[in-house]
């Protein structure tokens, strides 16, 4: 798809995050498997549940250089712009995905940040329109901020005060 060149990325952060990320799933997945693999062996469970149990151990494993490659590819990928008619998002490495939201209908930007994410200084930027979401995830706190303010002006959004 041609389009403008969208310039702006994620922050080179995003790729530690998200390994984390995967690693941490990962070993969550391979710590419950393995519970309930050593409990088919110690309640003498059928041998076809113990087998099943034994391939969702090892699918993981096989699954791990994946989980390392798979950020660099998010990062790589993603890209937005912003101008005063619309938000631009472009993601995806296999199947890319163009979005072009108008500012004109943005209802509500919303800025988040986990315990994760605020160990490594970022934010995750989320649009609501009537109709769907979005987000710009992996942002250096300073630039979300600016973000989140640049998208509520161009989007006339107010904010309500307390």
């Amino acid at each position: 798809m041609n389009g403008p060149i969208l310039r702006k990325r994620l922050s080179n952060q995003a790729v530690k995050v998200w390994i984390v990320t995967e690693i941490t799933a990962t070993i969550f997945v391979l710590l419950v498997v393995g519970v309930v693999l050593w409990a088919s062996l110690h309640l003498d469970w059928p041998l076809w549940i113990r087998w099943s149990f034994f391939f969702f151990a090892v699918f993981p494993i096989f699954l791990l250089p994946w989980s390392m490659y798979r950020p660099f590819l998010l990062y790589r990928n993603w890209r937005y712009d912003v101008s005063v008619e619309f938000l631009r998002l472009k993601r995806g490495a296999l199947k890319e995905v163009h979005d072009l939201i108008p500012m004109s209908k943005v209802q509500h930007v919303r800025m988040e940040q986990g315990p994760l994410l605020k160990k490594y200084g970022l934010c995750t930027i989320k649009v609501q329109t009537i109709s769907s979401s979005h987000e710009i995830p992996m942002l250096p706190k300073d630039i979300a901020v600016q973000l989140k303010e640049r998208i509520a002006f161009h989007a006339r959004i107010v904010e309500e005060s307390e």
